[in-house]
């Protein structure tokens, strides 16, 4: 019986010790510097049916023009 106490005691300070760990964590995150454009900058890819109906050729193209778009939006 002593031991079942003890093991619940271990395991609600070890979820204890990972929740303030998470929460200090999170804390620290959101005092960080702001987001910087290369981070938040989505292109308009391929969705999964454009994909489909799509050739390795076409493939190709949209990833260049993905690429100059990025460079263009995010580069400068």
């Amino acid at each position: 019986m002593k031991f079942a106490k003890w093991l619940k005691r271990i395991v609600f300070s070890l979820l204890l010790l990972v929740v303030g760990a998470i929460g200090i964590r999170l804390y620290d995150i959101q005092r960080g510097p702001d987001l910087q454009l290369w981070h938040t900058y989505v292109p308009d890819e391929m969705d999964a049916d454009e994909i489909d109906s799509a050739d390795w050729n076409d493939y190709i193209k949209r990833e260049n023009s993905l690429f100059n778009e990025v460079k263009r939006n995010v580069n400068g």
